[in-house]
């Protein structure tokens, strides 16, 4: 399959309610995005509480850190959590929510939409092919070398050697930089923006016109 969504809904139904479009319509909204996302990527099986998962979504929001957040910015993403997001992930049977103790759970069923909030982590799998493809222009450029190919003996094997470190040293300078802004923002879920490709706009859906940040 090579649209990236997973078996279940690319079948069409799971368990009977959760569509194509239902799942556009669930992941077309930052917060509920998020909110599944930090469910299915945190640490520990525990119910997590509703202030928890707002502090988490207003830092990834505003692109700080959890000890940042205000008040007013955790309390606005608390109540549209609350008000909002949360009853309708729970409707479709994504989470189990317990709004008497404010805890949330994800659920087996909520569990099935993982791979497609990983299929659009393209800047994320692109290393591994940028490794691969340094080590094998320097596979190809040694052996080019050996043989005495040419253009490839113009430039001398030190020269190669140096050449070659350097990209792989910048490539590993960037990447760890990445990495870095990943962890100081909690592991940030992609853009919605990134998954057009993976799972295309249904009649009377526009990825452009419909995401929405919090209502």
């Amino acid at each position: 399959m090579g649209s990236g969504v997973p078996n279940q809904i690319e079948e069409g139904m799971i368990e009977g309610t959760l569509n194509r479009g239902a799942i556009f319509e669930l992941l077309n909204n930052d917060r509920r995005r998020y909110a599944i996302f930090y469910l299915l990527t945190r640490n520990g099986d525990e119910p997590l509480t509703i202030g928890e998962m707002a502090e988490r979504i207003a830092a990834w929001e505003h692109g700080i850190t959890i000890s940042e957040v205000s008040s007013r910015e955790r309390k606005l993403v608390y109540n549209s959590l609350q008000q909002s997001h949360l009853p309708k992930l729970a409707d479709f049977g994504v989470i189990k929510y317990a709004a008497d103790r404010g805890t949330v759970e994800i659920t087996e069923h909520g569990k099935l939409l993982e791979e497609f909030l990983y299929a659009g982590l393209a800047d994320e799998q692109i290393w591994k092919y940028v490794y691969f493809g340094i080590g094998s222009l320097g596979l190809v450029s040694g052996l080019a070398l050996f043989l005495n190919i040419s253009p490839v003996t113009a430039i001398n094997p030190l020269g190669w050697l140096l050449l070659f470190s350097g990209i792989l040293c910048v490539c590993s300078i960037i990447h760890a930089y990445r990495e870095y802004l990943q962890l100081r923002h909690g592991n940030k879920p992609p853009s919605l923006r990134e998954e057009r490709k993976f799972f295309p706009s249904e009649p009377g859906h526009s990825l452009g016109s419909e995401k929405q940040r919090g209502d």
